[in-house]
C-alpha cells in the first residue's frame, strides 16, 4: 500500500511540473509576441477546476486526466472582424515567431532538467566510496589489472568522490566508443593508471551500469543490517507473518549478520520451505515459509517479499559549489539528451520499439521508488523525465511539437501554409499514432505490473 501511494504522488507530482513547465514555455513566448491564449491546461478531459483571468481572457485549466495538457492560442479565421485581433493571432505571426513559441515548450523542459540538475549538485548527491571491492572472475576489469581494495581517483582527469559520479559521462563514451584512463590507487598509497581501450566495452552495454556490467568491478557497500522494511502483500512473508521492524537472524539454522547475507541466503532457495529465526520486539520467534521462485538473468531465485530498511547514512556526499554544479548540470543535461535521442536510435533500428516503451504505471512506478529514497534521487528523476518528454514533443509526428515544426518548414519551402485539409489529416495520423504509442505501452505496463 506504502509503494503504491508513493507511486501515486511521484506520478501526478512529476506530471504536473513537467507539463506545467512545458506547457508555461509556450504560454510566455506567446505572449512575449503579443499572441493571445485561450486556454492554459494542465491535463486533458473534464475540467476538474478552471479560472479565466480577466486581464488576459486566458482560462486556466485542471483536467481530470493527468497525462499531458495544451496551451490554445487564437488563430484569426477568413471573417475576422478587427485587425487588433487578427494581429494577436498565432496564424497572424511570420514563420520564426510561431517557430519560437513551438520551440519554447521542448526548451523549457531542457531548461527545467538544468535547473533540478543544478540543484540536486549543490544540495548533495549521495553514494558510495570508489573503491573496488571485488573484480569478477574473467571480466574485463580483471584482464586489465583492476584489483580489489583500489580506489578509483580519477575518470579521464575528473575527480572521482563517489562510485557512480561520471555514470552518465562513462555511458556516454561507452556508446560513442572512447578510450577511458583510470587513475587508481592501491591501499598501499600506490599510483596506476588503466586504460580501456575504445569499443573494448561492447557498445550495446552503454545502457548499463559501466563499472560492474562492464568492467566486472563491485563497490565497497555499506553493511546494511538485516531488518525488514517493508513487507509486499501477498507475498511469502506477508503470507507467513513477517512484519516490518523485525530482525532476522537466522535461516534454517545460517545466521545472518546483515541483509546481503540474508538475501544470497534465501536466493539460493527458490519453491524450497525456509525456516526464519527472528526478533521481534526483543521476543525471538520462528517463523516457517515457502520462497517463490523468480525467473532473473542469471536463472530461478528465491525471494519473499520484503525490504530493507532504506533509511542508512550514505557514506559520501557529494556538493559542488555554485559555478561547478551549473557546469555539471549543464553537461548532464546535454549527455542526458544526446544518450536518450541514442536510445530512441537504438530501439528504432533494432525494431525493438513497441518491447521497450514504457506507460503511466512505469514512471509511476520509478517517480514513487526514487521519491522512497529521498529529495534528491526523486529531483535527478524529474531531470531525466524533463529530458524525455522535451525529445519526445521533438519527434515529427503531428500533434506534438515536432509535427508543428514540419508543418512550418512545409510551408516556408512551398510559400504558403498546408491547407486545413491536410492539416486535418496530418492529425488524425499524428492523433492515431500517438494512441497506438499509449495502447502499447499501457499493455506492457500491464504485462510488467508487479505491485
Amino acid at each position: 500500500m506504502i509503494e503504491i501511494i508513493y507511486s501515486v504522488a511521484g506520478f501526478v507530482a512529476a506530471i504536473a511540473v513537467l507539463v506545467t513547465f512545458h506547457e508555461f514555455g509556450h504560454f510566455c513566448v506567446a505572449r512575449l509576441f503579443g499572441i493571445r491564449v485561450l486556454t492554459f491546461s494542465v491535463g486533458f478531459g473534464k475540467p476538474l477546476w478552471s479560472h479565466r483571468f480577466d486581464r488576459s481572457g486566458t482560462e486556466l485549466v485542471i483536467g481530470a486526466v493527468p497525462l499531458g495538457g495544451y496551451v490554445k492560442m487564437f488563430e484569426a479565421s477568413g471573417d475576422s472582424q478587427s485587425s487588433e485581433s487578427h494581429s494577436t493571432a498565432f496564424n497572424s505571426k511570420s514563420l520564426g515567431i510561431r517557430a519560437s513559441v513551438v520551440l519554447a515548450g521542448p526548451l523549457a523542459n531542457f531548461l527545467l532538467a538544468a535547473v533540478l540538475s543544478w540543484a540536486v549538485f549543490l544540495y548533495g548527491v549521495p553514494g558510495l566510496e570508489p573503491i573496488v571491492s571485488s573484480v569478477a572472475p574473467s571480466s574485463l576489469g580483471e584482464s586489465k589489472g583492476f584489483a580489489p581494495g583500489a580506489r578509483i581517483v580519477a575518470i579521464d582527469g575528473r575527480e572521482t568522490e563517489s562510485w557512480n559520479q561520471h555514470q552518465i559521462y562513462l555511458m556516454n563514451q561507452v556508446a560513442n566508443e572512447r578510450p577511458i584512463v583510470f587513475e587508481l590507487e592501491s591501499p598501499e598509497r600506490d599510483s596506476s593508471m588503466i586504460t580501456i581501450e575504445a569499443g573494448e566495452i561492447p557498445s550495446s552495454d552503454w545502457q548499463q551500469a559501466i563499472l560492474e556490467t562492464g568492467l566486472g568491478l563491485r563497490p565497497d557497500l555499506p553493511r546494511v543490517p538485516a531488518i525488514v522494511g517493508d513487507v509486499l502483500a501477498g507475498s511469502p512473508a506477508f503470507n507467513g507473518g513477517l512484519m516490518a521492524g523485525d530482525r532476522i537472524v537466522a535461516i534454517d539454522d545460517i545466521v545472518i549478520s546483515d541483509w546481503s547475507q540474508l538475501v544470497t541466503a534465501i536466493s539460493g532457495k527458490p519453491n524450497e520451505y525456509i525456516q526464519l529465526k527472528i526478533v521481534r520486539n526483543d521476543m525471538p520467534m520462528s517463523i516457517a515459509l515457502r520462497a517463490e521462485a523468480y525467473d532473473s538473468a542469471t536463472g530461478l531465485v528465491g525471494r519473499i517479499g520484503i525490504r530493507a530498511v532504506s533509511q542508512y547514512e550514505p557514506p559520501v556526499i557529494v556538493k559542488m559549489q555554485l559555478l561547478e554544479g551549473f557546469g555539471a548540470a549543464l553537461e548532464s543535461t546535454w549527455l542526458l539528451s544526446v544518450l536518450t535521442v541514442r536510445a530512441i536510435g537504438t530501439m528504432v533500428i533494432s525494431g525493438r520499439v513497441a518491447e521497450n516503451l514504457g506507460g503511466p504505471v512505469t514512471i509511476a512506478r520509478a517517480a514513487g521508488q526514487s521519491a522512497r529514497i529521498g529529495l534528491t534521487p526523486f529531483l535527478f528523476f524529474l531531470a531525466i523525465l524533463s529530458v524525455s518528454l522535451a525529445i519526445l514533443n521533438l519527434l515529427p509526428i503531428p500533434v506534438l511539437d515536432g509535427g508543428h515544426l514540419v508543418y512550418l518548414i512545409i510551408e516556408a519551402i512551398k510559400g504558403s501554409p498546408l491547407s486545413p485539409k491536410a492539416r486535418h489529416v496530418g492529425q488524425q495520423i499524428g492523433l492515431s499514432a500517438v494512441a497506438a504509442i499509449m495502447l502499447i505501452a499501457i499493455y506492457n505496463d500491464m504485462v510488467r505490473l508487479e505491485f
